[in-house]
Parts: C-alpha cells; structure tokens; sequence
C-alpha cells in the first residue's frame, strides 16, 4: 500500500509543527498533529506504509509504533484526506 495523501481541493496551512486542513468541498477543518501530520506530509503516493513508519520513527521524538501510524492512516482516509485508490 502507497497512500497518497489529497494535495487538491483543501487549503493546508501549517503552524507550529500542526497540520491545518480546509476541505473545500465537504467544508470541513482537520487539525492534524504528531504522527498523524507526520503521516500525511509523507504520504506521497511513491512511498510504502513500511516506509512511513520507519520515517515517522525517525522524525518523532517519542515512541511509535506501527499501529500508530496504522491508525493514523485510518483517521486520514475517514477524514477523507487521502486518495483511494
């Protein structure tokens, strides 16, 4: 699984390490933070889950574990912030 994170109908803005997404078309604001936001920057597409979460790890300061990043995806895709395939 590559998951691709939607770069196209949301305005994105980031603040202080916070990920802040305005779906244009369901109108509706995400706040993404930690691992989550993390998830989402690198979603790209390219990118395998295994991947994510060995840089995710890297980038984080605290403990993450595969299931975190796991749900973390699961949260984007009910968020409708990633495109499916």
């Amino acid at each position: 699984m590559r998951p691709h994170a939607r770069k196209t109908g949301v305005v994105v803005e980031e603040v202080d390490g916070e990920v802040l997404i305005y779906d244009l078309a369901r109108n509706e604001a995400h706040c993404l933070r930690d691992v989550t936001a993390l998830v989402w920057r690198l979603a790209d597409g390219q990118i395998p889950v295994e991947t994510i979460i060995e840089r995710v790890r890297e980038s984080s300061t605290g403990e993450v574990t595969e299931d975190s990043v796991w749900s973390a995806l699961e949260s984007l895709s009910e968020a409708h912030l990633l495109i499916e395939p």
